[in-house]
């Protein structure tokens, strides 16, 4: 199992030794860590030489897997597709040495008093333009919330419980979600105190590449976004489609606040928001506008090759795109186009200009592209850059992809937002409960205790700093002192606290990779340090020893250990021939499938030793 234990002795044991070498190749950690890892990095004087750099988590682990480096801060534990095709998955570990939250926000003013809904019946009426009423899990027109992931699950990916996390069973356009979608009170537990929103007008959420994406996605029980080597989606349980995608099949006209729109003038009930990272304000956020009647011939989107806007002509893979008139007579098209009826050649001008604006674009009209090398051809996060729905609210213009997040409810009201808590920190917004808790330090904090509590905050996360050759095992000196800073609350506690994380208040927590996932019978646990008493078998009861083949001999068993709590330990049940129910029950029943006498052996592993117990018995003819 995924096994828990305070590291404090860890740092007895491993000291802070004198680097002798240092990191080839850059350490590869998550970019949401990346103050925190720096923070860290500096106080800890035994880790030198190492030259930090962020991306996601995935791309982290794979460094791992590729022994380019052996320790990695992620914002999750080791997943088991990579680390069981690693040479020494038994050794696999990670130190939890913080933790954090995703969250939903909506505007103050519209989500006072209230919380996601958890328990309560949303009737559902044919909305989608499609005979017949399409809800999945309905009874009588009905449909029942019956957990926190509910709703969630539905806005995002258009999944009920029952599809589970099959993507074949996907229903973005179904009557259930337009009619939660287009009721605002079926959203929440209880009513909102001065709310005046009917429906919901849009759902903001992160990249696909983003680490809080992957959290939800897991927490939820949705399946993971999957991209190509380009870093376009292959599937994705997103309503919407990838980072860049706006394919919601429930749409919301565009408003004249809004900077950003399709060209049949709607956007999608989903949009991700996805600032490149990297880039300075003026070209994120162009408010210059675009000269009226002013295009020229610019490349279409590598995703768009065939297209333009409002099915414009594209003549050899270029687009007439809008610009802003220079001394001189060249066009900047690092520009913001209104609203106009100045539509280009050959294009219908019925085309909802704003379409020009999901564009991003250089001066010279070349597409500006991401982190990841991707060209940014959905800029909806620059919806609410020029103007807002509500009179009050500021315009969101953030560099930061989580701090856009958290602007956005309060500046298209009757929105919400999904990210991680750092979000809340924007003005104008407030945090939803989650099945009725709300995600404060102590509510996080309790998801490392033991045994885990009921109430403990149901979007919490874990951070981890991993590795896949084992804490005692790492060769670099350097990242071995690095990995044990990680787990010293001394310097863990305040660069977690700085970033908005949550610190534990406590030296790191190792958490064991269970190699269990990869087809072993036991798991080695990495955790168990120091010194360890071995598990005792007290008694195995096996009636009756003699039964014919095709019978079943119900088995089972007492065990024990002194420094175990008795859930920690793991069983194993075999034979020569025959079948057992549930070979890892301590109690269950062994099948005779053949003529002859075999050996029952039971095995107890606490992590390190075992004990074994031996029944012979007999199965004869029919």
């Amino acid at each position: 199992m995924n096994s828990q234990t305070p590291i404090g002795f860890l740092m007895l044991v491993l000291g802070l030794s004198t680097p002798v070498s240092a990191s080839a190749a850059p350490l590869v950690g998550s970019d949401d860590l990346a103050s925190v890892t720096q923070s860290i990095l500096a106080s800890c004087s035994g880790a030198t030489g190492i030259t930090p750099s962020f991306s996601t988590s995935s791309a982290a682990e794979a460094a791992l897997r590729a022994g380019t480096q052996e320790v990695a801060p992620m914002t999750r534990f080791l997943e088991p597709a990579l680390t069981c095709t690693h040479a020494t998955p038994k050794e696999a570990e990670g130190v939890i040495f913080g933790l954090d939250a995703a969250v939903a926000l909506g505007a103050a003013t519209e989500v006072n008093g209230c919380q996601l809904a958890f328990v309560r019946s949303v009737p559902v009426t044919d909305q989608n333009g499609t005979p017949g009423l399409d809800c999945q899990g309905c009874s009588a027109g009905t449909y029942q919330l019956t957990d926190w992931r509910d709703a969630l699950r539905l806005l995002l990916a258009g999944m009920s419980r029952d599809a589970s996390a099959d993507l074949a069973l996907q229903q973005c356009n179904s009557d259930l979600r337009y009619s939660l979608a287009n009721s605002w009170p079926s959203l929440f537990q209880q009513q909102c105190l001065g709310s005046t929103c009917t429906t919901l007008r849009h759902v903001f959420r992160p990249a696909d590449t983003a680490d809080v994406s992957a959290t939800l996605l897991s927490l939820l029980g949705l399946p993971q976004v999957k991209l190509d080597p380009a870093g376009r989606p292959i599937s994705t349980p997103f309503c919407n489609g990838g980072t860049y995608e706006d394919n919601d099949p429930i749409r919301r006209p565009c408003t004249a606040e809004e900077a950003v729109c399709a060209a049949d003038g709607t956007l999608g009930l989903l949009l991700p928001v996805a600032p490149p990272k990297g880039a300075p304000l003026p070209a994120s956020y162009p408010v210059e506008p675009c000269s009226i009647g002013a295009y020229d011939w610019k490349p279409a989107p590598e995703a768009e090759l065939s297209t333009c806007p409002g099915g414009g002509v594209n003549v050899f893979t270029l687009c007439l795109v809008p610009g802003r008139a220079l001394p001189g007579g060249s066009l900047s098209h690092q520009c913001l186009k209104l609203e106009t009826n100045d539509t280009p050649f050959l294009t219908p001008n019925t085309v909802n200009t704003k379409a020009y604006n999901k564009y991003l674009r250089n001066p010279n009209g070349s597409l500006v592209l991401d982190d990841q090398r991707r060209e940014v051809y959905g800029a909806f996060y620059r919806v609410h850059s020029v103007r807002t729905l509500a009179p009050a609210a500021r315009l969101c213009t953030e560099l930061g992809s989580q701090e856009q997040l958290g602007c956005l409810p309060q500046a298209s009201r009757c929105s919400l937002s999904l990210a991680r808590r750092v979000a809340s920190n924007q003005a104008g917004v407030n945090v939803l409960n989650v099945n009725g808790i709300a995600p404060s330090d102590a509510n996080i904090r309790k998801l490392v205790a033991k045994p885990l509590p009921s109430d403990v905050y149901p979007l919490s996360s874990k951070l981890l700093m991993n590795t896949m050759v084992g804490s005692e095992e790492i060769v670099n000196v350097s990242q071995k002192n690095l990995y044990a800073c990680f787990g010293r609350q001394l310097f863990a506690d305040p660069a977690l606290t700085n970033a908005g994380y949550v610190p534990l208040q406590q030296n790191g927590i190792c958490q064991d990779f269970d190699e269990r996932q990869c087809g072993a019978i036991f798991n080695k646990n990495n955790c168990k340090k120091g010194i360890n008493f071995c598990p005792s078998i007290g008694f195995v009861f096996a009636f009756p020893l003699q039964v014919a083949v095709g019978n079943d001999i119900t088995v089972s068993a007492s065990a024990s250990d002194i420094d175990d709590p008795f859930e920690d330990l793991q069983f194993n049940w075999s034979a020569s021939f025959g079948t057992f129910a549930d070979v890892r029950a301590l109690a269950t029943s062994y099948r005779c499938t053949q003529v002859g006498s075999t050996t029952l052996t039971l095995t107890i592993w606490d992590g390190a030793c075992d004990d074994v117990f031996t029944v012979p018995v007999t199965c004869v003819a029919p």
